[in-house]
C-alpha cells in the first residue's frame, strides 16, 4: 500500500495567506491573480479578451436588471424622486453599478476592477454620491434589488441571441449549464414565464456564480464549457450520481445510500471542515517579523489535497461538516469513478479561479461569519473592493477547495499509475488535469472515454 507524501511539497507556493497581493500603485485586478500565481487554466493569461467577455456578459445582464428596477419603481407606491427617475434614462451606468453592490445570495457582481473605475470617475462628484445612496436605499426598499436581479437573470436566460437547450436530466432546479458563447442549457421546467414573474420573488431565485462559468465558456467551450449533454447523460445513474451527489448532507446516520465520494460530498462537506480547520491553524501560526500567516494559499492547498487523496484510497476518516459523523470509504474509488470525477472539476474549478474577475463572493449560508461588504452602504462597497488587494475568506475557501480537489484527483491518478491499475485510463486521466491532451491538440472527454469502456463491455 502506497502512502502519499509530504503535504506541504505538493502545490507550489507563492503568497501567505490573507495577505495583500500587491503593495504596489500598479495593482490591476484585471490582471494580476490573488494568490501571486497566474492559473495553471490555457487561456487565462488573456487578460484583455477575459475582460472583455466579461464586460459583455455583465453589462446585458445589468441591463436587464435595471429594466426591472424601472418597472419596480413604476409599480411601486414607494415615492421616488425626479433626480433618480431622470438618472435612470440619463445616467443609467450608476443605478446599474448600484444594483451590481446588492447582496443577491452572497454573491456581489461588482468586481475589483468594477470598483476602481466607479470610483475613480464618481470620487468628486458629491451630487453622484448622493445620487447613488438614494438608488441604495430604494433597491433595500421591499427587497427591490433581489427582485431586480431576479428579472435581470431571466432576461438575460431568454436574451433572443442565447440558444437554450432545454433539458430533462442532471441540471437543477434554477441552474444555468453555460456550454459556450451565447450557449447555455437549463431545465425545461424553467425559464418558460415571462421575465416579470419573477418581481414578485421576493428572495434570490439564481445563483450568479454561473456567470462565472459563461465567462470561462466564452472563453474557450470545448475546454470549460459544460459538458453535461450529451457527454455525462451517456453514463450509468450510479456513474451520474458521483456528479449529482443526492442526500450529502442528511441527518446523523442517514448517509446510507448517499455515493461517499460524490463532487458535492466531497466538495461541500468534507472539504468545507476540512479548510475551515486549516484555516484556523493558519491564522495562529504568525511570521514574527512580517506578522503575516506562515502558511501560503499552496500549502493550504496541498494540505488539503492530501487528506483528500488519503479519504479516496480508503486509507483515513474525513468529517462530514452537516453531520459531524466520521466517514470512511470501505474500499478506494475505482479509475473509472475518478474519471467521472475529474471530468466534472475541470468546468467548476475554473469558473472558481475566474469569479475574482467577474464578482465578489460573500457569505452564503447564516451560520457563517458576516463578510466584509454585508455592513456597507453601496458607496462605501465600491471604495472598499477599489482598495483591497487580497483573497477574503469567502473566495479563499471558494477556489481553494475546488483547487484541492482537483489536486487529489492527480494524486490518486498517479498512485493508480504506479500501481498499474488501468494504466491507460489513468493516463488519459492525468493528462485530462494538467491539460497535456490539450497542449497535443486533442482534448479527451473523459465522461466520453467511461461511455464507451462500459459500451465496448456489453
Amino acid at each position: 500500500m502506497m502512502e502519499f507524501g509530504s503535504p506541504t511539497n505538493l502545490v507550489d507556493s507563492r503568497y501567505s495567506i490573507a495577505s495583500p497581493l500587491q503593495t504596489t500603485l500598479d495593482y490591476e485586478p484585471a490582471v494580476h491573480w490573488f494568490d501571486g500565481g497566474q492559473p495553471a487554466h490555457p487561456l487565462f493569461d488573456q487578460h484583455h479578451t477575459i475582460q472583455s467577455i466579461t464586460s459583455q456578459i455583465k453589462n446585458k445582464l445589468l441591463e436587464y436588471a435595471l429594466e426591472g428596477f424601472t418597472l419596480l419603481i413604476h409599480e411601486s407606491s414607494i415615492s421616488v424622486s425626479e433626480t433618480v427617475l431622470r438618472s435612470l434614462e440619463s445616467h443609467p451606468e450608476i443605478s446599474k453599478s448600484v444594483l451590481a453592490t446588492q447582496n443577491y445570495g452572497g454573491i456581489y457582481l461588482a468586481s475589483r476592477s468594477d470598483a476602481r473605475e466607479w470610483t475613480g470617475k464618481w470620487r468628486e462628484q458629491d451630487s453622484t454620491i448622493s445620487l447613488i445612496h438614494e438608488i441604495d436605499a430604494l433597491l433595500r426598499m421591499d427587497n427591490m434589488g433581489i427582485r431586480a436581479l431576479n428579472y435581470g437573470v431571466h432576461a438575460f436566460v431568454n436574451d433572443p441571441e442565447m440558444k437554450i437547450d432545454r433539458e430533462q436530466r442532471l441540471i437543477p432546479y434554477n441552474a444555468i449549464c453555460c456550454k459556450g458563447e451565447n450557449h447555455i442549457a437549463v431545465n425545461k421546467k424553467c425559464f418558460l414565464l415571462s421575465a416579470e414573474n419573477s418581481l414578485g420573488h421576493r428572495d434570490f431565485l439564481y445563483d450568479l456564480h454561473d456567470f462565472a462559468h459563461l465567462t470561462t465558456a466564452t472563453l474557450c467551450s470545448e475546454l470549460y464549457g459544460n459538458q453535461y449533454h450529451p457527454h455525462l447523460a451517456a453514463l450509468p445513474p450510479p456513474l451520474t450520481a458521483l456528479i449529482r451527489s443526492p442526500n450529502i448532507n442528511l441527518k446523523q446516520g442517514k448517509l446510507a445510500g448517499t455515493p461517499l465520494a460524490s463532487d458535492g460530498i466531497i466538495f461541500s462537506e468534507f472539504l468545507t471542515r476540512l479548510f475551515n480547520d486549516e484555516w484556523r491553524a493558519a491564522m495562529t501560526e504568525l511570521d514574527s517579523e512580517k506578522g503575516l500567516p506562515k502558511r501560503t494559499y499552496g500549502d493550504l492547498t496541498a494540505r488539503l489535497a492530501w487528506s483528500v487523496a488519503e479519504y479516496l484510497m480508503g486509507r483515513r476518516s474525513l468529517t462530514h461538516n452537516t453531520t459531524g459523523e466520521l466517514v470512511t470509504l470501505e474500499n478506494p474509488i475505482t479509475p473509472v469513478e475518478l474519471a467521472v470525477l475529474a471530468q466534472n472539476k475541470a468546468y467548476e474549478l475554473t469558473s472558481s479561479e475566474m469569479e475574482q474577475r467577474v464578482f465578489f463572493r460573500g457569505r452564503v449560508k447564516a451560520e457563517d461569519p458576516k463578510d466584509d461588504l454585508e455592513d456597507l452602504n453601496a458607496w462605501e462597497r465600491m471604495n472598499w473592493l477599489a482598495k483591497n488587494k487580497s483573497w477574503t475568506y469567502f473566495e479563499a475557501r471558494n477556489t481553494v477547495k475546488h483547487r484541492a480537489q482537483k489536486e487529489a484527483y492527480r494524486l490518486v491518478a498517479e498512485e493508480f499509475l504506479a500501481l498499474g491499475e488501468e494504466k491507460a485510463l489513468c493516463q488519459m486521466i492525468l493528462d485530462n488535469i494538467v491539460y497535456e491532451d490539450w497542449k497535443r491538440g486533442q482534448r479527451v472527454n473523459l465522461w466520453d472515454l467511461v461511455a464507451c469502456s462500459i459500451s465496448c463491455k456489453v
